[in-house]
């Protein structure tokens, strides 16, 4: 009896165990079916055609009346060229007899449309205007105003006073060149009646330019002003007042172009104090140095500062005067170059230079005949044109001047020798 009662409780015991494996089983699996739908992703959600209820999602995401922001890049096209220097010859050749009038924009003729293609265009003006004097040329320059509607006209933005021969007219007639040429909408660099003139900045395309300009002397006509004019109008060359006007030019503005006027007359090759400071005024944050006096175009140079190129130009020669072969016996006085510097920003990115172009110039000279003299000058027809236009074709131009012109352009380039910038040629 006793052994068939503990069979029958294993036997029970038995069933109980393979019921509770069962149930553990069965749990499990259930356990594990409710994981895997929830690690399946989302099935899409898919709009009924049939309801007028938006989706949501779709709202939310798309908005047609948002407008899409985008960072162009900013650009300009910045011309500049050396000296606009007025011997009489020049006004002579302006000058109508009958209505005791000047003209002088035939001069510009064949060069306008490219100056005033530029964003930004500069030229030196050497001389004085001023009605207070006697017109002249050297060594005491001065013009006619209405020199200045032909250098407006002819597109330029800014011109700068900041040489050797502003005092011309002593200090009366810096300040009448300076207005003359203000009157007319153009800004002036170097000669300073308010704060704001000791940093000019423009703002071409977006981008702000400061420009900035010097220059190593007067001719002695300094004697004709006081202390306190020479400091507080004129912008002579002191390093210190340089660097301090430079590192003032960085906080108002995104690229800074100095005009230094120094070196030696007709030499060719830059001084090393004209290498020493115009290496400095990059140092110190100019990216770009157009110098002018020598009267002849010398060479540029690229200087690396925080891994962008730099650019300076020790000289831009004469661009219109009456100084060549057959007067001052140097061929490279009748020479220019207008130099095209093409920036960009893109962003809160630094300017960069772009490119660099050259584009030399060359003055023609026709002597009137029979002979007639004006101002003390024998009369004569100036212009300024690009030697560029003239490598393919005659244009009308006599044999002697096609000569020069084309050595003009095949010899500034080579001079000049710009590298380290796209288009340097």
């Amino acid at each position: 009896m006793r052994s068939r009662t503990n069979s029958v409780q294993i036997i029970l015991a038995s069933i109980l165990s393979l019921l509770l494996v069962l149930m553990l089983v069965l749990l499990g699996y259930k356990f594990l079916s409710n994981n895997q739908v929830a690690d399946e992703p989302n099935e899409p959600v898919t709009q009924n055609p049939d309801s007028d209820t938006e989706n949501p999602v779709t709202e939310d995401l798309v908005n047609e009346d948002e407008p899409v922001v985008v960072n162009e890049a900013k650009r300009a096209k910045i011309l500049a060229n050396g000296d606009l220097l007025i011997h009489p010859s020049l006004f002579a050749d302006a000058y109508d007899v009958e209505s005791d009038t000047f003209d002088f924009n035939h001069q510009y003729d064949d060069v306008r449309a490219f100056l005033q293609s530029g964003d930004l265009t500069i030229a030196n003006y050497e001389g004085s205007i001023s009605t207070e004097y006697e017109l002249n040329g050297y060594p005491i320059f001065n013009a006619p105003p209405e020199m200045v509607d032909a250098v407006k006209n002819a597109g330029y933005d800014v011109v700068s006073l900041a040489n050797n021969h502003i005092l011309d007219s002593h200090g009366e007639g810096a300040l009448s060149t300076k207005a003359f040429f203000n009157d007319a909408g153009i800004d002036t660099l170097g000669v300073i009646t308010q704060e704001s003139d000791r940093i000019l900045v423009r703002d071409v395309n977006g981008i702000k330019v400061a420009m900035l300009a010097y220059t190593y002397g007067y001719n002695g006509m300094e004697q004709t002003v006081t202390d306190e004019f020479y400091y507080s109008t004129l912008t002579p060359i002191i390093e210190e007042d340089i660097k301090a006007d430079i590192e003032a030019a960085k906080e108002i503005s995104d690229v800074i172009i100095v005009f230094p006027h120094m070196g030696v007359e007709y030499m060719m090759e830059p001084t090393q104090e004209q290498v020493d400071l115009y290496h400095n005024m990059i140092e110190w944050g100019a990216d770009i140095v157009f110098g002018n006096h020598p009267h002849v175009v010398q060479p540029s140079e690229t200087v690396q500062r925080d891994g962008l190129n730099k650019l300076i130009v020790y000289s831009m020669g004469n661009f219109i005067s009456n100084q060549r072969l057959e007067t001052v016996d140097d061929i490279w006085t009748e020479r220019g170059v207008v130099l095209e510097v093409n920036i960009v920003k893109e962003g809160d990115q630094p300017v960069e230079i772009e490119s660099v172009l050259a584009h030399p110039t060359w003055v023609e000279k026709v002597i009137i005949e029979p002979e007639q003299y004006l101002f003390g000058a024998r009369l004569a027809n100036f212009r300024v044109v690009f030697a560029q236009d003239y490598l393919e074709d005659d244009l009308g131009m006599d044999a002697n001047s096609l000569e020069r012109i084309r050595a003009t352009y095949y010899e500034v380039i080579d001079h000049l020798n710009i590298t380290g910038f796209e288009g340097g040629q």
